[in-house]
């Protein structure tokens, strides 16, 4: 199959990584940076030329394949480099059956990934949306659609997406990108723990802490990108904090590209990532400006140029269209834009609460929700700030518990198990400081800036728990350290603990599930489309049906910002092509690119959209002749004079 060439391209970078370095995490993790690297260099290069085509990708992977080996074949000569932490020794058995544990239920989830077809809300309008455009149009150039997001949202996880898609021909690998992030993060929180001075039950604690995440669990086989930013984040904690610890142990500018690179595909992965970086990447310049001075300007400004390279051809598409590197600053109203519209102590210290808060009102037993929900009030009553202070709040959001069926959403379960453990750490580390790495405080110091300046500048959503994921990732080697400094033992009794804890929502992700009437086991791939939308199914599979026959070739589209366009792709025959229609925002000048041969033969219109019985579109007047559903998930067939 076609779609094992960058697997057999990273494989490769892996072997000849592990012939240099004492560990093979650390070649796994060096090696994801350079085959993320590669793919995005490749992307862009292929979109230059209008070549990210399926042929296009496939030469691009038999000759990343053919260098590596050839490199592999040379590394082989050159010396090991040393000084790696190391966790290696005799493993006894409650180390053996714990990591065993863990083993299995992250193949429990990868099967979950492979079964399950792509059916995130999110992923239905633009993750997996905008991969139908840059299929057709063999370039991730800009194009007209109505759903101004997948263009401005960083691309990075859906690159690799549409590598997978274009050379396997279809979604099966969908969510293997999001599981194999999750798993890349657990092996980069053994190794940071370790850099750390974490030793083999640290280590362990720290992954499953990571591990057992809600949230994270849920989201390991979707396709969002939050565990894909985390794992960059990670791998941008691990080379900065070998850069601060001993930046001339033989493979410093190693640790210098790897950082560069890990920053820049995190910037590219997801905004967020700015937020968390900064901070690491102050303590790090800090740092080798006190030691070297100006010697450490030239690795500095490497990282910096790596990263900005990486990014420059999205942020340039960015300026083409918005006039802004990072896109408009809302979603088509102020009530929707991202950043606080004021800040002051008691606004930060609601969002703080809040931000903290949403980990314990989407638990699976509902008084835990009622109770926190009742003293997050109190603390408003108590700050004189309005709970739902329109000025840091996104849109009409309300924060309120939630049903306890949603603490097995992916966009709002809570984590309070892991919440209350990296606070606890965070308030042990001072007393512990003496016995710690010193490295500990800083790095610490570091993520509690990134959560101070993601309160302080982001409006607060419900589903920010799913946004706090790479804080959390981040910060579950402190945890492992200070447990392990408290009792080694009761690390391992900690960890087996949590291991137990992640059994639930490792069987039921509601959109996903494994057990249960609506099983993946036995629900057809193309329904579990809708999972979280069961009431647009019958009336998108019956106007698809419409679609087909009347033999389109090019299907026009029209939608609100949360259109579900995905689905669409997933119901048409492989060679019809979808051309947004109807535009009105910043987008409606570009066209599809290349410019489509023929009009639309017919419009399908969704949502509220579907109310209008006539569009204009490529010079002909479509007018309504089939509709379904009602409300928000009304659609209409429009063809030309409604013939």
């Amino acid at each position: 199959m076609l779609v094992l060439l960058p697997v057999a391209a990273g494989v490769t970078l892996v072997l000849g990584l592990k012939a240099r370095l004492c560990c093979w995490r650390d070649a796994v993790l060096v090696a994801a940076v350079i085959w993320a690297t590669l793919l995005v260099a490749m992307t862009e290069a292929l979109s230059g030329v209008t070549w990210l085509t399926p042929a296009g990708v496939t030469v691009g992977w038999c000759l990343a394949l053919a260098v590596g080996i050839a490199v592999v074949t040379r590394m082989r000569a050159w010396p090991r480099l040393a000084g790696v932490p190391s966790l290696n020794g005799a493993v006894d058995w409650p180390h053996a059956c714990t990591l065993g544990a863990l083993v299995g239920l992250v193949a429990v989830l990868a099967c979950v990934a492979l079964i399950s077809p792509p059916n995130t809300w999110d992923s239905m309008t633009y993750h997996m949306a905008r991969l139908i455009h840059w299929q057709q149009d063999a370039s991730v150039v800009p194009y007209r659609t109505n759903i101004v997001r997948q263009l401005y949202l960083q691309p990075g996880a859906e690159y690799i997406l549409l590598h997978l898609q274009l050379l396997s021909g279809g979604d099966r690998f969908a969510g293997l990108v999001q599981w194999g992030a999750m798993l890349g993060s657990l092996l980069g929180v053994t190794l940071l723990a370790a850099e750390l001075g974490a030793g083999r039950a640290g280590a362990l604690c720290a992954s499953i802490v990571a591990a057992s995440l809600p949230i994270g669990v849920l989201e390991s086989t979707s396709t969002q990108n939050d565990y894909v930013v985390a794992f960059w984040l990670v791998c941008t904690a691990l080379f900065g904090t070998r850069l601060v610890r001993n930046p001339g142990r033989g493979h410093g500018w190693l640790n210098v590209f790897g950082l560069g690179a890990a920053t820049g595909l995190a910037l590219l992965t997801k905004a967020t990532a700015y937020l968390f970086v900064l901070p690491i990447l102050v303590w790090v310049a800090v740092v080798l400006m006190r030691r070297s001075h100006r010697r450490s300007v030239a690795p500095l400004v490497l990282v910096g140029a790596i990263a900005l390279l990486l990014n420059v051809s999205f942020y340039a598409r960015n300026m083409q269209v918005f006039g802004s590197p990072t896109g408009p600053a809302d979603e088509g109203s102020p009530q929707l834009r991202y950043l606080n519209d004021a800040m002051t102590p008691a606004l930060f210290a609601s969002n703080a609460v809040r931000d903290l808060g949403l980990n314990f009102i989407a638990t699976p037993f509902s008084a835990v929700n009622v109770r926190a929900l009742n003293a997050v009030r109190q603390v408003h009553v108590w700050l004189g700030v309005d709970l739902n202070d329109p000025r840091t709040t996104w849109g009409t959001e309300m924060f309120a518990e939630q049903p306890a069926g949603l603490a097995f959403d992916e966009n709002r379960a809570s984590n309070p198990i892991q919440l209350v453990l990296l606070v606890s750490a965070f308030v042990a580390i001072l007393p512990l400081r003496k016995r710690l790495n010193p490295a500990v405080v800083p790095y610490a110091a570091s993520l509690a800036c990134a959560f101070v300046v993601f309160a302080a500048l982001l409006r607060w959503q419900p589903w920010h728990t799913r946004l706090e994921l790479p804080l959390f990732i981040l910060g579950a080697p402190l945890v492992g350290i200070v447990v392990e400094r408290v009792s080694p033992r009761f690390a391992m009794i900690l960890a087996a603990g949590l291991l137990l804890s992640m059994l639930p929502w490792v069987i039921y992700n509601q959109a996903r599930p494994l057990v249960g009437p609506r099983s993946i086991l036995f629900i057809d791939r193309t329904d579990q489309y809708f999972t979280n939308r069961p009431g647009v199914r019958q009336p998108y599979e019956a106007a698809a049906g419409v679609l087909r026959e009347r033999g389109c070739s090019v299907v026009g589209f029209v939608s609100n910002q949360d259109g579900w366009e995905y689905p669409l792709r997933a119901l048409l025959p492989a060679g019809a092509e979808i051309d947004h229609v109807g535009v009105t925002n910043l987008t409606a000048g570009l066209g599809p690119f290349p410019e489509t041969a023929d009009p639309p033969c017919a419009i399908m219109s969704f949502g509220e959209a579907a109310s209008a019985r006539t569009v204009d579109a490529a010079g002909r007047v479509y007018r309504s002749s089939w509709t379904a559903g009602s409300g928000q998930d009304e659609i209409a067939v429009l063809t030309p004079d409604g013939q």
